[in-house]
């Protein structure tokens, strides 16, 4: 492993501590591994994906407040994934 040093800001330094405080981080290294391998992902997406997830997040906030049982909700969306073969 490369070690690198980085020159931060107060406000990103305390961000990063808080990170690691909530225990999802071991620690700060983690925290900005994660954030690369993020951005790596993204980098990644095509703008073909990009229009398609945009278009769902659409029609998400058009279809209005569900008063389905959270649990029923995802059985729907499992047996909906299961059909397109995600």
């Amino acid at each position: 492993m490369h070690k690198q040093t980085i020159s931060i800001t107060e406000r990103h330094k305390n961000w990063l501590q808080a990170q690691v405080a909530s225990g999802h981080y071991s620690n700060t290294s983690e925290v900005i591994r994660d954030m690369i391998r993020e951005r790596e992902l993204r980098e990644q997406e095509t703008p073909e994906q990009i229009k398609w997830l945009r278009a769902e997040l659409k029609k998400g906030e058009q279809s209005g407040i569900s008063h389905t049982d959270p649990a029923e909700l995802l059985a729907i969306f499992k047996a909906e994934m299961k059909q397109e073969n995600r």
